[in-house]
């Protein structure tokens, strides 16, 4: 067994040492490009539509079939390393591990959709300043894009990715309403998206827009509030359970104590 370990780790080091000769003598290989071939081969249209919107929705830049060819390239990679190392060994229940190379497919999915529910929960955690700011920036500028520009600035981050992507396409001759409802479609929330299409509605149909603004921004903080009081009630009802465990418990200890103590003597 030591053997075998020891001729393992002495293959894997010479490979390593001989990896890195092989890569300084051999062309330089364009691992983006190879990626991405390999992303069209093992993607569908389908697939390919689903995958961008994950990717745009993340706030990625990566084209799907680049990210589709890290997947297949990492699952495909750990199952090389188990196969070489079950012929290094000649051991066969080496061979029972192939199904983890599924993790090299797993993770990078995993890590996007992580980046897409921290970027959700960054939209829904700023809403109230980008609509403070906003309301306030359109007192000061009638202008509906010049408000949204300010607003997306001051409230910085997310927000202020995604004002900037809105500008730019206005800015390009994209109708401000279209620009707003795929800004709403990139985000995926239900709170952000209903400011985004009263937004855009107002701008439709006119109207103060600071105003609704207004109106808007009293009803989340209205809503904030039995939110609150939501929790705090949830709070009381769990600190019952734990006046019931660490006091009263004791409390009925120390009162039933001695009088279990004067019949244990008495019989």
């Amino acid at each position: 067994m030591i053997l075998d370990i020891a001729l393992v780790s002495s293959v894997l080091i010479g490979s390593a040492i001989a990896g890195v000769g092989i890569a300084r003598a051999a062309p330089q290989i364009d691992q983006k490009a190879v990626l991405t071939s390999t992303g069209v081969k093992t993607l569908t249209e389908e697939d390919k539509s689903l995958l961008q919107l994950k990717i745009t929705r993340a706030g990625l830049s990566i084209a799907p079939e680049y990210f589709q060819g890290i997947r297949v390239g990492m699952t495909a990679l750990i199952a090389v390393v188990i196969i070489f190392l079950a012929l290094l060994t000649s051991t066969i229940t080496m061979y029972l591990l192939l199904p983890l190379a599924a993790i090299g497919y797993l993770v990078p999915s995993a890590i996007l959709n992580g980046k897409i529910d921290k970027r959700k929960l960054e939209f829904r955690n700023r809403l109230d300043d980008f609509v403070l700011y906003l309301s306030t920036a359109l007192r000061s500028s009638p202008e509906l894009i010049v408000a949204l520009q300010e607003a997306g600035r001051s409230t910085g981050g997310v927000y202020e990715e995604e004002v900037s992507r809105v500008v730019q396409e206005n800015s390009l001759g994209r109708n401000l309403t279209d620009a707003l409802l795929d800004m709403a479609y990139r985000v995926d929330d239900e709170e952000v998206a209903s400011l985004l299409t009263l937004i855009s509605q107002s701008s439709i149909h006119g109207g103060s827009v600071s105003d609704k603004m207004q109106d808007y921004a009293d009803k989340l903080r209205e809503g904030k509030r039995y939110d609150i009081m939501d929790q705090a009630a949830k709070i009381n009802t769990k600190l019952i359970f734990v006046v019931l465990v660490f006091m009263l418990i004791p409390t009925l200890m120390a009162i039933g104590f001695p009088a279990f103590w004067a019949l244990n003597n008495n019989f």
